[in-house]
């Protein structure tokens, strides 16, 4: 056999086998019989070797947490299945997390039951939703969009309406009044039946991340000011401290007026996520990375001590808790939480997704949520029937 015919022999091989390679949709459910799970994007496929590989994103909360599954394009075996990393339990914010307690498999976790179809609030396209908070009766949505704009709109995502430009922050304080803060000065509210707008705080102020009592008689807000009007200068202005990554952003307390204020704190550290109890009369709050509470809030004086109760519970999770339960996103999926087992009830989402701004209604009855469709876009708002 001359070297002609040798190399036109291997050529009609190869010519073969390259026709018997499996194609892309084959390779996919060779990949699906062996435990490629959804994930937040369709799989990358690609050939390379005569091998396909697979690439799922699962969750993009951090870097790599792909599944992986290499398949042999000749004979459809696998050869490798892995790569996907489990994701830590991250809830709770920056400062103290609820530690979830779980023994088994997360994908054994029963789907509620009785859910409905999400559907996005498609009657207006604005973009940057977030800070959502549902209305006492259930009936409305207020959050914030595009660039420091307040909105609402109904349980059933109809009836959009605007409530104000160059707000943040909007908060219930009944089935008709939406407070805000307003262009970075003061705390305002408005009905939404009549359109009536009232400033409550007095004077100008920080007031971040503030939080209105049940009872709508006191203001719980983080702020610098507590430091700002220490010392003045020789005209009598107060000299502006400026601080890094939240120290400095002590724990104040005003009237709904603004009349009276009140300092608890003055310890320049990272005092955050204040919070009331259902009752309004007493006050959870972090400094760092340990919770404290407040009672005295009539005093001249307010002494704060480390909280003794809810230690299992971030203050974050404690702010949504609902009946008993409260909502975490893990391997870009939400589940519920028992808050007296802390361990996982049910599943809310079949399949991951980036969900943020995670929402029961008071009732139970709808999930809200928001969701981008890729890493870098903008938020939109979701709605799910739970009942």
């Amino acid at each position: 056999m001359n070297k002609a015919t040798i190399i036109l022999i291997l050529l009609i091989f190869h010519q073969l086998s390259f026709g018997q390679l499996i194609d892309k949709n084959k390779a996919i459910e060779i990949a699906k019989k062996n435990g490629l799970k959804d994930g937040i994007e369709a799989p990358v496929i690609e050939l390379n070797n005569n091998i396909w590989t697979i690439k799922c994103l699962m969750c993009d909360d951090n870097e790599n947490n792909y599944q992986i599954i290499e398949i042999d394009a000749t004979t459809g075996k696998i050869e490798m299945n892995g790569g996907y990393i489990e994701m830590s339990i991250a809830v709770g914010g920056q400062s103290k997390k609820t530690e979830i307690i779980y023994s088994e498999s997360w994908d054994s976790i029963p789907k509620k039951e009785s859910m409905k179809k999400p559907y996005q609030l498609s009657t207006f396209s604005i973009g940057r939703e977030c800070n959502l908070t549902i209305s006492p009766d259930n009936q409305f949505i207020a959050f914030q969009y595009g660039f420091r704009k307040i909105g609402i709109v109904d349980s059933s995502g109809n009836n959009f309406t605007k409530i104000d430009d160059e707000s943040l922050y909007p908060a219930w304080l009944d089935d008709e009044w939406v407070a805000y803060f307003k262009d970075f000065k003061y705390i305002c509210k408005k009905n939404i039946k009549t359109g009536q707008e009232i400033r409550i705080t007095e004077n100008p102020g920080e007031y971040d991340n503030f939080q209105i009592s049940p009872d709508n008689k006191w203001i719980a807000y983080t702020s610098s000011e507590v430091w700002n009007i220490q010392k003045k200068d020789s005209l009598g202005f107060p000299i502006i401290h400026t601080f890094i990554n939240g120290q400095g952003q002590d724990l104040c307390l005003s009237s709904m007026d603004g009349k009276i204020k009140k300092y608890i704190t003055k310890v320049k550290k990272y005092v955050n996520t204040p919070c009331w109890s259902g009752q309004g009369d007493t006050l959870f709050f972090n400094i760092e990375n340990t919770a404290y509470s407040a009672t005295n809030l009539e005093d001249d004086t307010i002494n704060y001590f480390p909280m003794k109760k809810l230690n299992s519970i971030s203050l974050t999770d404690y702010r949504s808790l609902e009946k008993g339960l409260f909502l975490i996103k893990r391997n870009c999926k939400i589940y519920a939480i028992d808050n007296n087992t802390l361990t996982p009830k049910y599943l809310l989402s079949e399949k991951p997704g980036r969900y943020g701004n995670l929402l029961f209604s008071h009732d139970l009855k709808y999930l809200i949520f928001t969701k981008q469709d890729f890493k870098d876009s903008d938020k939109k708002l979701w709605i799910q029937k739970l009942k």
